[in-house]
């Protein structure tokens, strides 16, 4: 077999390891929390729950992947020669610290004590919206990762398991979303758990976790082949 095939088998493996790990660790913390009951959530700040603990540590890693997927392909980039991508990684660049900064809102509240500050500051939203004005916040965060998610979905930097793991990612979000946008009476008696919104989120940063592994496992592979026909012309 050519090495670089075996490569590219063993990049394919350790992908796959990785998410499955990540998606048991995650399954095992879900239950942990729920067993724990509801008095032990309460000892964390914030959000008042573990569940949004986990969604922000996956953020973090959804984060740091991005800004991995960066320098990898920049690398991949300078190395193939492309001129008309060289600028690409800093999509990447501002998406590891969009996650990064969404990790410590999931935790610190920020938007919501932002909407606070400007609903207290603009008597206007505060008519308009009372009590809603960090749904404007919200608004925006959406429609960035809108124009993100489009470029991303359409870009040649991910491979189609990347574009499975992001869509599974927005989806689970944007069901999060409904629920946070819904009045809680709505649906809160038609629910498995209390807390179903939180564990929308969860299950989505492991989406966004696994959509930016699966791209530098793909920006690896990619790198791999240029430095072996490379060597093949030499």
């Amino acid at each position: 077999m050519p090495q670089g095939s075996q490569l590219t088998q063993d990049i394919e493996r350790a992908r796959r390891a990785i998410i499955l790990a990540l998606f048991l660790g995650l399954v095992a913390f879900i239950l942990f929390s729920a067993l724990r009951g509801e008095a032990f959530w309460n000892k964390i700040k914030g959000e008042g729950n573990l569940w949004n603990y986990g969604s922000s540590l996956l953020y973090f890693l959804a984060g740091e992947l991005a800004l991995a997927n960066a320098l990898l392909i920049r690398y991949h980039d300078r190395l193939a020669g492309d001129a008309r991508s060289a600028r690409s990684w800093l999509a990447w660049v501002a998406v590891g610290v969009a996650f990064t900064f969404f990790a410590c809102d999931e935790m610190l509240q920020v938007h919501e004590k932002l909407g606070l500050a400007i609903e207290g500051s603009v008597p206007l939203l505060h008519r308009m919206f009372p009590g809603h004005v960090d749904g404007l916040i919200t608004a925006a965060y959406a429609l960035g990762g809108v124009l993100f998610s489009v470029g991303f979905l359409r870009g040649k930097t991910i491979n189609s398991v990347a574009r499975k793991y992001y869509f599974a990612g927005l989806l689970m979000i944007a069901g999060a979303q409904l629920l946070d946008f819904l009045p809680r009476d709505w649906y809160i008696g038609y629910l498995p758990f209390r807390e179903t919104e939180e564990l929308l989120e969860v299950f989505a940063g492991w989406g966004f976790a696994g959509a930016f592994l699966s791209t530098a496992s793909f920006a690896v592979t990619r790198i791999l082949n240029l430095h072996l026909r490379v060597i093949e012309t030499q």
